[in-house]
């Protein structure tokens, strides 16, 4: 799990970035996985996450074709509940989709582009 304070995304048909994040303003808890595994040619290990992504939520489609896996904070200790399976993270990830109405959608304008 990772925590942020907003993501972007581009979105190709429109050539433009948007900059998606709670309209509370509190930080997002973006599900992944993560390892770390040895690179057995140069001896290092390399710590790797992947962020798990889902269907849009109705405001997300508008910019989107997917969302990344967001959980609410009291949602985190059920999460990293060890007891639970690799099926039963994913079911619990589709009956608890982040909601539309906790996002806030703003265009992103890249400042360094000017």
């Amino acid at each position: 799990m990772v925590r942020i304070q907003a993501y972007f995304e581009y979105n190709p048909v429109r050539n433009m970035t948007y900059k998606i994040e709670r309209t509370d303003g509190q930080p997002f808890y973006i599900v992944g996985l993560w390892d770390i595994w040895f690179d057995i040619k140069t001896g290092v290990l390399l710590p790797n996450f992947t962020m798990i992504t889902m269907p849009p939520n109705a405001k997300i489609s508008e910019v989107h074709d997917r969302m990344p896996a967001i959980l609410e904070r009291g949602d985190i200790k059920h999460w990293i509940n060890r007891n639970l399976s690799g099926e039963e993270r994913v079911w619990y990830l589709r009956g608890s989709p982040c909601a539309s109405e906790n996002l806030d959608i703003s265009i992103y304008k890249d400042h360094r582009a000017q």
